[in-house]
């Protein structure tokens, strides 16, 4: 998990932002698809798992304001135990998603309300 080629993770990354935003969301499967091989070098069958649910997460994450943040949570909580299990990782899934979707939430929040404090928030986050 700790091998990867960081120019092609943070390309698809940018993909699938870049396709979460136009809500394009078979072109966000197919950019998760290629970040969770990338990133995690998963067998084929995990990384399509994987990759649905991060795309599931994103859906649920993306109305505004209207979302609902306990199912993404949940979703990247599958996610992340499906990693654990592929890599005899010892990190919490349940913690990892909720640092997850708060960097979601942050991120949100300090796009939309423009306030100078809401980059603090980021940072927070990634704390």
């Amino acid at each position: 998990m700790r091998c990867f080629d960081p120019r092609a993770v943070g390309a698809l990354e940018c993909r699938a932002w870049e396709t979460y935003y136009r809500r394009k969301w078979a072109a966000f499967l197919l950019a998760s698809v290629g970040m969770v091989r990338a990133a995690f070098r998963m067998s084929w069958p995990r990384t399509a798992m994987g990759a649905w649910l991060v795309l599931r997460a994103n859906q649920k994450w993306a109305p505004v304001p209207a979302n609902d943040p306990d199912a993404p949570r949940a979703l990247m909580t599958r996610f992340y135990r499906l990693l654990v299990a592929s890599e005899a990782e010892t990190f919490d899934p349940v913690r990892a998603a909720g640092l997850e979707v708060e960097w979601w939430r942050a991120h949100r929040e300090a796009q939309n309300d423009g306030r100078p404090d809401s980059a603090e928030a980021l940072i927070v986050a990634l704390s």
